[in-house]
């Protein structure tokens, strides 16, 4: 008897059965089923095989291939996704093929679907026909599109789908007309978030398949009847041929929401993370309670900031801080100052009891992980972490998922409080919400509850916490403090803060500033240190080589009453100098407060500058108007009797800015108004005197 050799893509004809050989390992066999519109793969053994083909139970074909030849690039296109999608089944299902059968989830075939935008009905029918054609990359292209000339479309004469259930029937064929129809009503549906399906299609009703009829009551819109307009149902089923799960998704929330909330999970943030203190999450965020002062409870000051930092490999909260900054860097900078405080002694201000080390102090991470907030781009962010060391990560914009477990911490804040501040303040975000009105806690009394959820946070048992093989040989439970323990143990202690100096050095906003003769000059600030006498001397040798730049110059944006430098490794302070002009006045404010005042400060010069060029502009063309004048009745002057010619000048002039001015005397006006009845003569200035002698010849005239 001949040897029957069965070979990879051969068909077998089992009870009239045709199947496809498409692997074999280990003494199997297997088997695709051909001529069938489904994916159906069985495993049999070579030894059944050979025996069937032996008794004639089952025959064996030898395959036929043919070449593949695209005609348009639109094809070749189409053929290399299909072969990539192909390949993908290869590496990950060959050579058995088996696990495509089934429910188990293929993660690696889903993940290729999105990426290549291949339908779900398209990917199996691609896998099913390249299996069943024993790997034929022709059958990896429609026949139909390797039709050449011009083809009639197909026209739809009846409706499609199972019979009507009435004479009469519902709906109608989708002709090229009902299509146009399906297209306009989709790409509305895709115009807006909240158009649905069936407001979509019932638009489309009414523009398309509706008719006036004239009633006694006036004119009234009717519709088509059912067998004379498209149903919803076959709008749906068009729609959904023609719009994707991820276009819907897009259109329905927005691209970055929709990556947010659906992309595929094929890792978590452990991944790459080497112990406790190697990456940390950090965030703020308002808080829904309305507080009021510490100093006067009938005023409300409303919602607390709450900065938090959770080391991502045991989820402890190492840090925290309560400010009313959103978004600021002096909230940020308050969390980092946390780091310092001994959590003990924190604790028990708060008469909260703790261990000496449950909560670990004076430690800094490897990494921070942050969204794109305001402070955390900003260039005082990127000083603080080059300072220390601290490389920063920054998830995508809209990706809260990215840093879930500080998104996790403040959602649970909000849940463990809000039925408890119910009705004292809780901000409930509804119309008839009285929350500042019912605020009774302050902001110290807030940050005893904070802490309170702190301590019991870093103590909770996290059942969902993914335990590796060793943590559970060794019996470590998942609670922030035990994973912290078994993390110290296997991969070393976080990086101490070994310099608090340094550390609060680095915390500081820098600042432009410069050394000359009046000290330190910071944005029209004066600072002074008597104790440093490289300062004086910088001081003193500036009115000779001019101004000198400060390095290393910062200022708390909390207070501006000290400017701090680095000198030899030493932290130095300057303080204003209140013996200057109005540098007491600034004491206690922050920086924010009086950069405003220094904006509008030059602001204001800014317009004096322009009034001053306006007036100048002013001045000097009233000038040239007058040397015009003068220059017009120019008369060569001579040069002689220059000194005689300056004393009668300057006597005339002296006269003139007498320091008491001439007053007129009575008898004078008189003697004024005697000349006037003389006529209309000219009068001519006289001297007293001279006005008696002539009042005097008048009186011997009249007698």
């Amino acid at each position: 008897m001949d040897e029957i050799e069965i070979r990879v893509t051969d068909i077998i004809m089992i009870k009239q059965t045709e199947y496809r050989v498409i692997g074999y390992k280990n003494g199997l066999f297997s088997l695709c089923e051909m001529n069938i519109q489904k994916l159906n793969i069985l495993l049999y053994a070579a030894n059944d095989l050979i025996s069937w083909v032996q008794d004639g139970s089952a025959a064996i074909k030898r395959a036929t291939f043919s070449n593949v030849v695209l005609p348009n690039p639109e094809l070749e296109e189409d053929f290399q996704k299909k072969k990539e999608l192909l390949q993908v089944v290869i590496d990950e299902y060959g050579p058995m093929y088996i696990d495509l059968c089934g429910k188990a989830p293929k993660s690696a075939l889903k993940k290729e679907m999105q990426k290549l935008n291949f339908l779900k009905d398209t990917t199996w029918r691609t896998i099913r026909t390249f299996l069943q054609s024993g790997f034929d990359d022709s059958s990896l292209i429609d026949g139909r599109r390797l039709r050449t000339g011009e083809r009639t479309p197909y026209e739809h004469i009846k409706k499609s789908g199972r019979p009507p259930k009435s004479i009469a029937g519902k709906g109608v064929p989708l002709t090229p007309e009902v299509k146009a129809h399906f297209d306009e009503a989709a790409k509305n549906l895709l115009s807006g978030r909240f158009t649905s399906k069936k407001a979509a299609y019932s638009d489309m009703i009414r523009r398309y398949y509706t008719y006036k009829e004239e009633t006694s009551e006036g004119i009234r819109v009717c519709i088509l009847p059912e067998n004379q307009r498209p149903t919803l149902v076959q709008f749906e089923n068009y729609s959904r041929a023609k719009i994707s799960q991820e276009q819907l998704d897009e259109a329905k929330t927005s691209a970055r929401e929709q990556r947010n909330n659906k992309r595929l999970l094929l890792s978590d943030n452990l991944q790459g993370v080497m112990g406790p203190g190697d990456l940390w999450e950090v965030d703020e965020c308002e808080i829904d309670l309305s507080l009021v002062s510490v100093e006067n409870p009938s005023v409300t000051i409303g919602r607390p900031i709450v900065y938090i930092m959770v080391d991502v490999y045991t989820r402890m909260i190492v840090a925290y801080s309560i400010a009313f900054d959103n978004n600021s860097i002096q909230g940020i900078t308050n969390c980092f100052l946390n780091l310092l405080d001994d959590k003990q002694e924190l604790c028990n201000r708060f008469k909260i009891q703790i261990g000496a080390d449950e909560w670990p102090s004076k430690i800094l991470p490897f990494r921070i992980r942050s969204d794109y907030g305001a402070e955390y781009i900003s260039h005082a962010m990127d000083a603080i972490c080059c300072k220390l060391g601290i490389a920063k990560e920054l998830v995508s914009p809209a990706t809260g998922s990215l840093k879930g477990q500080v998104e996790q911490v403040f959602h649970q804040i909000h849940a463990a409080q809000n039925s408890l501040l119910e009705g004292k303040g809780l901000i409930e975000k509804r119309y008839d919400s009285d929350h500042h009105k019912e605020a009774i806690l302050n902001i110290n009394e807030f940050e005893a509850i904070l802490l309170t959820y702190i301590v019991g946070h870093n103590r909770k048992y996290m059942e969902k916490y993914p335990l590796t093989k060793d943590m559970r040989q060794r019996n470590v439970e998942p609670r922030p403090t035990a994973l912290w323990k078994y993390g110290v143990l296997l991969n070393g202690s976080p990086r101490p803060i070994t310099n608090e100096t340094m550390f609060r050095h680095a915390l500081l906003l820098p600042v432009k500033a410069s050394v000359g003769r009046a000290g330190i000059a910071f944005k029209g600030l004066f600072y002074i240190n008597l104790q440093d006498e490289s300062l004086l001397r910088d001081m003193y040798l500036a009115s000779t080589h001019g101004r000198k730049k400060l390095e290393s110059a910062c200022i708390d944006p909390r207070n501006i009453d000290h400017l701090y430098y680095i000198r030899e490794g030493k932290l130095m302070t300057a303080s204003l100098n209140y013996n200057k002009t109005g540098m007491k006045d600034y004491a206690g404010m922050t920086l924010s407060e009086y950069n405003a005042l220094h904006s509008k400060k030059k602001d204001n010069d800014a317009i004096g500058r322009e009034t001053n060029l306006q007036m100048d502009i002013a001045i000097r063309d009233r000038q040239v108007k007058i040397i015009s004048e003068a220059q017009k009745r120019h008369i060569r002057p001579s040069t002689e009797n220059l000194r005689k010619n300056r004393a009668a000048e300057k006597k005339v002039r002296a006269q003139q800015m007498a320091v008491i001015p001439k007053e007129k005397m009575p008898i004078e006006e008189a003697t004024a108004q005697s000349l006037s009845k003389r006529g209309n003569a000219p009068i001519l200035p006289i001297t007293a005197r001279e006005a008696l002698k002539d009042f005097n010849e008048e009186e011997a005239f009249d007698e």
